[in-house]
């Protein structure tokens, strides 16, 4: 059950929004992740009107795109993800790793603490020790 906050901002959203007339769907969403930066704009003018019958390729997208929204963050590509962070980062620009990017030293210096915790037999494993 979504917070009344986040219903009444989506219910006065779609109100302002031509594209909603003559629509139904649903919304749900998790404490603490921002809505979809570009809104429900794009995503309504996407579904097709209710009097129609089978969903098109167009009306599945639409409502995967709505569902997108419980991911963290918008941009969801992990080779920008450097470790320890999160996908909010990487959307605000907090995150600069460019695809096949070597490890920073921040990253060396998280995967080195995490293999140091590992038992001596899981680091011989590893190869590391």
């Amino acid at each position: 059950r979504p917070p009344p906050a986040d219903l009444a901002e989506v219910l006065i959203s779609a109100l302002h929004e031509p594209d909603a007339a003559g629509k139904t769907f649903e919304m749900f969403t998790l404490t603490g992740y921002p809505p979809k930066s570009s809104g429900l704009a794009t995503s309504l003018a996407a579904l097709s009107p209710d009097h129609g019958a089978e969903p098109s390729a167009d009306r599945v997208d639409a409502a995967y795109e709505l569902l997108q929204q419980l991911l963290p963050g918008e941009a969801q590509d992990a080779t920008k993800l450097e470790m320890g962070r999160t996908y909010e980062q990487v959307d605000k620009g907090e995150v600069s790793r460019q695809r096949g990017a070597l490890p920073t030293e921040r990253e060396r210096s998280i995967a080195a603490a995490a293999i140091a915790q590992a038992s001596p037999k899981r680091q011989r494993f590893l190869g590391i020790f």
